[in-house]
């Protein structure tokens, strides 16, 4: 195990997070029916494992994120496979294929991929997803995609932009002399997460699925939470390989 000691308080500060706001969660539940109260109690408890979980993996790194990462490919594969139409033969190989690329991709992050930027990425990730959405749905406008992701709108992927320029400089601040000069790569991250989740949406438009599965309570199925992420990882290691400016981009 290859513990990240540098990545602790930053996986703490992850954990408080959401016990803070589980408090909170909690009061604003009061007034609600019971049926409601469980189901938000779910959802948010759900995701704050998820994310603590995939933190926690992220920071131990090694093995353990060579384990994590295989075991979430495997059932995202498992979910693919189920949903996919074995009677359209070019459709069912090629989303196969390209998803087995991606996820050679994923499980090498574990070996060219620092454990400081394996959860920089997830984080980021995850919080590109959150206030996208709140963005989007509160001043959205101009759709990205209405036919394959009609809720999708440039509003809510600047806002999460946003995110991303507020929490890269406030964790490479930690890690590294901080510079201007790696905000470049940015964009290119947010691009690439909204690639991931849009490619995503393409596949259950195919083959008519709102969500993968519904192991996840209220999240749908493990590609429906990791789908931008995966995508992200496995091609953040690909471009990693030849160029090293994208292992550190903190220094």
């Amino acid at each position: 195990m290859d513990l990240d000691k540098e990545s602790l308080p930053l996986l703490g500060f992850v954990i408080f997070g959401f016990l803070v706001g589980g408090i909170w969660f909690f009061r604003s539940s009061k007034g609600r029916s019971k049926e409601e109260r469980i189901l938000r109690f779910r959802k948010y408890w759900s995701y704050a494992l998820i994310v603590s979980l995939s933190s926690l993996f992220a920071v131990c790194g090694g093995y353990l994120w060579f384990g994590y990462i295989s075991a979430l490919l495997l059932l995202g594969g498992i979910e693919l496979i189920r949903n996919l139409s074995t009677e359209k033969t070019l459709q069912f190989v090629s989303v196969l294929g390209i998803y087995l690329i991606l996820g050679i991709g994923a499980t090498l992050s574990f070996s060219v991929l620092s454990s400081k930027l394996c959860l920089w990425l997830y984080l980021g990730i995850a919080g590109f997803d959150a206030f996208s959405q709140i963005v989007g749905q509160s001043f959205g406008k101009t759709k990205i995609s209405p036919r394959v992701s009609p809720n999708k709108t440039w509003e809510g992927f600047m806002g999460g932009l946003v995110y991303l320029f507020l929490f890269s400089g406030f964790v490479f601040s930690f890690w590294g002399n901080f510079s201007w000069k790696c905000i470049w790569v940015l964009p290119l991250f947010g691009f690439l997460a909204l690639a991931g989740d849009l490619a995503a949406s393409w596949i259950k438009r195919k083959v008519s699925i709102k969500d993968f599965s519904s192991i996840l309570p209220g999240h749908g199925g493990f590609l429906d939470r990791f789908d931008s992420f995966l995508f992200t990882l496995s091609v953040w290691t690909f471009i990693s390989i030849p160029f090293g400016v994208f292992r550190e981009p903190w220094n």
